[in-house]
């Protein structure tokens, strides 16, 4: 490792959950106001698919997958 990357990681952990609650405070319909109006209603036979990437808490991915409509 790097001394840069060694730097980095250790910004990011000494700040890492304040950063999880700050991102986690606001809610995916304040994130992402245009995205549920764009979202078709589907039942549970016509059901519809999202890919979700890790690249966080999944607080996005559990409001995707509540039920809508």
């Amino acid at each position: 490792m790097t001394p840069e990357n060694k730097t980095s990681l250790d910004a990011y952990s000494k700040s890492a959950a304040k950063l999880a609650d700050v991102y986690n405070s606001l809610s995916p319909q304040t994130v992402l106001p245009w995205l549920e109006e764009k979202l078709p209603i589907s039942t549970l036979k016509n059901r519809l698919w999202a890919l979700d990437l890790g690249c966080g808490s999944g607080r996005d991915a559990f409001w995707l997958a509540e039920e809508k409509g």
